[in-house]
C-alpha cells in the first residue's frame, strides 16, 4: 500500500500503560505509515503500517 502520511515516532526508556490501546489506533489507520526509533521493546505492539528502527537514544541523535 502507498501512504501518503507518515508519522514519526522517537520514543525511548519505558512503554506506558496505555501503549498497547496506542498501538491498536496504529493498527486501525492502515493508510497511515508509522516509523517507530525506540529502545522498547515491541513484543506484541506490531502493526503492518508500522515500521521499527530499534535504536538507543545516543545512536538516535547521532542519525538526526
Amino acid at each position: 500500500m502507498n501512504h501518503s502520511i507518515a508519522v514519526v515516532i522517537p520514543y525511548f526508556g519505558q512503554w506506558d500503560e496505555w501503549a498497547p490501546l496506542f498501538f491498536e489506533t496504529v493498527r486501525r489507520n492502515a493508510t497511515i505509515q508509522f516509523l517507530a526509533f525506540t529502545d522498547c521493546d515491541m513484543a506484541g505492539l506490531g502493526a503492518p503500517n508500522l515500521c521499527v528502527s530499534p535504536m538507543s537514544f545516543a545512536e538516535y541523535v547521532a542519525m538526526v
